[in-house]
């Protein structure tokens, strides 16, 4: 699981990093937007074997929200403590990753909120990380 965790949070920072941001005449979140929208034609896609993206959003207020399937993991296959441990590792490992990348600097520098969503091939939602820049500065 940590492998899927690393992989789908460097699906998201990358292409976000590439696409955000790149027009100065357009604002923080119209870029998120603009960026949600390129993603999202390209959706849903796998990843990584059992990693589904699905959709992107940018509701606003300078947020990015990635969402993705578990596509081999259904509600009840884990254990509470699997999801504690896992929901741990995915926090972990996104804000390390906002926080060192430097495709990643513009983001930081706007302040960007991320936000991950994760469920499983059912439909439950099981894990879920949101960085804020409180956690990558």
């Amino acid at each position: 699981m940590k492998t899927t965790s690393t992989r789908l949070f460097t699906l998201g920072a990358v292409v976000l990093a590439a696409l955000s941001l790149t027009a100065c005449s357009v604002s923080v979140d119209g870029a998120l937007r603009e960026a949600a929208n390129e993603l999202n034609q390209r959706a849903p896609y796998m990843v990584d074997d059992g990693l589904q993206f699905d959709s992107a959003e940018a509701p606003g207020d300078r947020l990015i929200r990635l969402n993705y399937t578990l596509t081999e993991i259904a509600s009840g296959d884990l254990t509470p403590e699997q999801i504690a441990e896992f929901q741990g590792e995915l926090q972990a490992e996104a804000t390390r990753r906002i926080r060192i990348e430097p495709d990643m600097q513009t983001l930081r520098d706007f302040d960007v909120v991320f936000e991950f969503h994760n469920k499983t091939n059912d439909g439950e939602e099981i894990l879920f990380a949101r960085v804020t820049p409180e956690d990558y500065k």
